[in-house]
């Protein structure tokens, strides 16, 4: 650590070389889990004395804070891969780490809880969820905008932000939709942490959220009104979806125009019985 701190001119090319070492060992034992874990230990090490007065020893902290979500999500994968001696040993070693941030406010508390997210909580692909529909206007937004301005939401919230490998083809660039898609697939993995979360805080059961096929949003579901584009939902449904009031033109009651039905309209129609109560007929919507 002292090594470390005495060359923070050089604190980019050392975090580097810890979280990747970090990323590629290959962890088949106690022994293997004890080296990761001990690597953490070093990166807290690091974390906890950048606020120290030596020149530049802030430096460490703003580089670690691009890499940890990557390397607490790669824990989380190795602990849920091995048996269970190794994987109760890491998780405990490594959920430790994390609580001693929180404790010393090391970073922001939304950016510490995403990372617990990264280490305790598996990705799994948004398009394959049945997302409850509190979640789904957000998601709508998110689909919208460029991937960069997600990678910028993901990276202050804690998450995995750099998407330039979402392909897993390091030869190939990935396309836009698939760089959105890893995006999403950790900010809506974080949504729903947290609102089962609170429930529970609450006292309330969080059931399982269901797999579906994939999801795919229509691009006519966008809260704009119908207008002459939308040629599909014209065909679909007519024309009576422009906005207007219906008119007996476009249904064969004349009593579908949004106005309060009074009882010569019913009874011409021999729609509807009328009750009498006394010399009040109730029609009127309100409770006998």
């Amino acid at each position: 650590m002292c090594w470390c701190l005495e060359r923070a001119d050089a604190a980019p090319f050392i975090v580097e070389t810890i979280c990747t070492g970090a990323a590629t060992l290959q962890i088949a034992s106690v022994a293997d889990a004890e080296k990761l874990v001990a690597r953490l230990y070093l990166v807290s090490d690091l974390l906890f004395n950048s606020c120290s007065q030596k020149q530049g020893a802030w430096s460490f902290r703003t580089e670690f804070e691009k890499r940890l979500p990557e390397l607490l999500e790669f824990c989380g994968a190795v602990a849920r891969s091995m048996d269970a001696t190794i994987s109760n040993r890491l998780m405990e070693r490594s959920k430790y780490v994390v609580h001693a941030w929180t404790v010393l406010s090391i970073f922001s508390r939304n950016y510490l809880r995403g990372l617990e997210v990264c280490l305790s909580k598996p990705v799994s692909s948004w398009r394959s969820l049945q997302l409850p529909g509190w979640l789904q206007p957000k998601v709508a937004e998110w689909s919208h905008q460029h991937f960069s301005q997600l990678e910028k939401l993901c990276r202050s919230l804690g998450l995995r932000s750099d998407s330039s490998s979402a392909s897993g083809d390091s030869a190939k660039a990935p396309s836009e939709g698939t760089r959105i898609d890893f995006l999403l697939d950790r900010l809506v993995g974080l949504e729903l942490d947290v609102h089962d979360t609170k429930q529970r805080s609450l006292g309330r059961e969080v059931p399982a959220v269901p797999v579906s096929a994939p999801v795919r949003y229509d691009e006519d579901l966008d809260g704009e009104s119908f207008d002459s584009e939308d040629d599909r939902a014209a065909e679909q449904w007519g024309h009576s979806l422009d906005g207007d009031p219906v008119h007996g033109s476009d249904e064969e009651s004349d009593d579908l125009d949004g106005d309060p039905v009074v009882v010569p309209d019913v009874v011409a129609a021999g729609s509807a019985p009328v009750v009498a109560v006394g010399s009040v007929c109730e029609l009127d919507g309100e409770p006998f």
